[in-house]
């Protein structure tokens, strides 16, 4: 079943090893790929400092709330980070980011929730009581 489109011989092979991508870099992609992992880097440091300000001035019961929805960027592009180094292991650093983010989606909701009241507050607050 042929509809007229042909398909590059490259898209059928395996994706490239980890030691192949670094040997073919050429100057701009060594300084990308060294950019790229400086500012994934720089974003975790980020959210270390910002996990320890949030563990001296945050409340305890909105702490883990606020570090899981603060760690959301750093998780993202750390995992973007490794996929781009060994893209063979794409498919699960997409997996980890995609979770993280769905579990992080549900706490941003806990923590909307809390912050009008809990499940009592909630339907005041939306005027429905």
């Amino acid at each position: 079943m042929d509809n007229g489109t042909t398909v590059h011989p490259s898209c059928l092979q395996k994706p490239p090893l980890a030691i192949d991508i670094i040997h073919n870099l050429d100057i701009f992609s060594i300084v990308l790929y060294s950019v790229l992992t400086f500012m994934a880097a720089v974003s975790m440091l980020v959210f270390m400092e910002e996990c320890v300000y949030i563990y001296r001035k945050v409340p305890n019961n909105k702490k883990s709330l606020i570090l899981w929805v603060n760690g959301a960027a750093p998780v993202i592009g750390t995992m973007s980070c490794v996929g781009m180094w060994i893209p063979r292991a794409t498919m699960f650093t997409d997996m980890t980011s995609a979770c993280y983010f769905a579990v992080v989606v549900f706490k941003f909701l806990i923590l909307m929730v809390e912050e009008v009241g809990g499940g009592r507050g909630l339907p005041e607050a939306s005027g429905q009581i």
